[in-house]
């Protein structure tokens, strides 16, 4: 090899490490990330969480959150009491309540921002709260059957209050309108999948019957109907008398805390050298 080809090799690599360092952060970089080791996942008889994509920089710090729920009930998450504790302070995320349905998994971005502290920090701890467990295993809530053709507007049902909002009847097809509102200080939960129709001939089951589950906290409101279909020779639904039995469509339960846990990150070099490139 000539004593130009090496030279113009050593300029070529010089010049390769000026790049890497000229374009890594800096750690005075506002914007220089410190990344953390990666942690094994908290695993109770409830849920899973899962950490990554941990870091921070001199204004915020955060953490990446898998939760599965393995239980049949549904969890409630509620961010903001998260607690990072950071140089003797302590940082807590915005508030927002997370659902996590039975057997389902969601990701959560926790973030705490500072514009006074530095929070790029190469260790700091959390503490887990917030999460709770509301059980579906309940007994629904005892409510009168409601006639057909409506003799009335409106009734309640535990913290239920439901409106019927339109009703029409022909010989083969019923289908009533709600509106069916929580006013309750607990959670509802809310399934008009059960509900089924009487009459002298027999009874049958809501047509919207794949209608899902839902969780309603005080002031929600959801719209659904009740629809029937039945052959005109078994009966004409036009001019008959018929009562919508509710069954457990209504339930309400409570939310139930579960154990706090606690986790500490430790400085992460290499993959920290890796990111700042």
């Amino acid at each position: 090899m000539t004593m130009n080809r090496i030279t113009a090799l050593l300029i070529c690599a010089g010049m390769f490490m000026f790049g890497l360092n000229t374009f890594a952060k800096d750690k005075t970089d506002p914007n220089h990330e410190n990344h953390f080791k990666q942690l094994d996942p908290i695993e109770t008889e409830d849920y899973r969480i899962e950490f990554s994509d941990v870091h921070a920089q001199m204004s915020f710090c955060l953490a990446k959150l898998t939760i599965t729920n393995k239980t049949n009930d549904y969890l409630f998450f509620y961010t903001n009491e998260v607690v990072f504790k950071i140089n003797d302070k302590e940082y807590s995320p915005k508030k927002k309540l997370v659902i996590i349905e039975p057997k389902e998994s969601t990701k959560k971005t926790l973030k705490v921002v500072s514009e006074s502290e530095n929070l790029h920090v190469e260790e700091f701890s959390m503490e887990i709260k917030g999460i709770n467990r509301v059980a579906t295993n309940v007994e629904g809530v005892a409510t009168e059957k409601f006639q057909i053709p409506a003799n009335k507007n409106s009734f309640d049902a535990g913290g239920f209050n439901i409106n019927i909002t339109d009703s029409k009847q022909t010989t083969k097809v019923t289908d009533a309108k709600f509106t069916c509102t929580y006013n309750g200080e607990n959670v509802g939960i809310f399934d008009p999948s059960k509900l089924i129709i009487t009459t002298e001939k027999g009874e049958w089951a809501n047509d919207n019957s794949k209608s899902k589950e839902v969780i309603m906290l005080k002031g929600d409101k959801k719209k659904f109907n009740a629809t029937f279909h039945i052959e005109g020779r078994i009966l004409d639904m036009q001019f008959a008398t018929m009562h919508i039995d509710w069954k457990d469509t209504f339930k309400e339960s409570t939310i139930d805390s579960l154990e706090n846990q606690n986790v500490s990150f430790e400085f992460d070099p290499g993959m920290t050298a890796g990111k700042n490139k």
